[in-house]
């Protein structure tokens, strides 16, 4: 329950898995509207809803016995502060993780629609031309935080790493998140609001926002989960 670095590589294996979804979903939600129209869009989510809900049933057996098996200690919750101050901090994170959330959710609303909208539909890499939409970019978005997580699970390994706290961390990712709609404010003025422009910009603000969520989002839980009382721990 101690070990810091531990609980934040588990909660970086469990965000990378969800990217592994999140890459499918993108990439098979726009070759299915293409091909096949919204029905085989809609119904390929409810099929991936009914094999998840089956993984579990099958799966919750053993996730209890597990629970029931793991070593309940609540030494190193009790050691950081009183249940009222630790719940303060929690509502503190939840307060900031507004802030990400209403900026990271703007990858399946505002930045679909600048790249649908405002652009240039066609790339070209070494030569060859390609068409590029919304589904494209969303599926960029979870590819460069999957990318990204393999390196961030190795460097929690690293004493240099383990050096940084979780809050130093997440500060970080907070600089990140405002430099990915600077380069979306700059696209604006370069353009973006009357015409269509490079999709470098946005693949520039995909980048910074994919290095934030992996700084924010499962190491925010972590330290939720650290800072929370035991017997609030799952509510918070």
């Amino acid at each position: 329950a101690a070990d810091e670095p531990t609980r934040e590589r588990a909660f970086l294996w469990h965000y990378l898995a969800a990217n592994v979804g999140y890459i499918a979903g993108a990439l098979f939600g726009a070759w299915a509207h293409a091909q096949k129209g919204w029905t085989w869009l809609f119904g390929g989510a409810a099929a991936a809803s009914t094999v998840g809900v089956a993984l579990l049933a099958v799966g919750m057996p053993w996730l209890r016995s597990r629970d029931a098996h793991k070593p309940h200690s609540s030494a190193a919750r009790s050691s950081f502060a009183p249940a009222s101050a630790s719940m303060r901090s929690v509502w503190l994170l939840c307060g900031v993780a507004v802030v990400f959330w209403l900026t990271a959710q703007q990858a399946g609303s505002s930045l679909s629609l600048f790249a649908a909208t405002n652009t240039a539909p066609l790339a070209t890499i070494f030569g060859h031309s390609f068409h590029v939409g919304p589904g494209h970019f969303a599926s960029l978005h979870g590819l460069l935080v999957l990318a990204l997580l393999p390196a961030s699970i190795v460097l929690q390994r690293s004493s240099r790493a383990q050096a940084i706290s979780t809050t130093g961390k997440m500060f970080w990712g907070y600089v990140a998140t405002a430099m990915a709609f600077v380069v979306m404010a700059t696209a604006g003025l370069h353009g973006g609001d009357f015409g269509r422009v490079s999709g470098a910009w946005l693949i520039g603000c995909y980048v910074f926002s994919s290095v934030a969520e992996v700084l924010l989002a499962p190491l925010g839980v972590s330290l939720i989960t650290q800072l929370a009382p035991k017997a609030k721990a799952a509510q918070a």
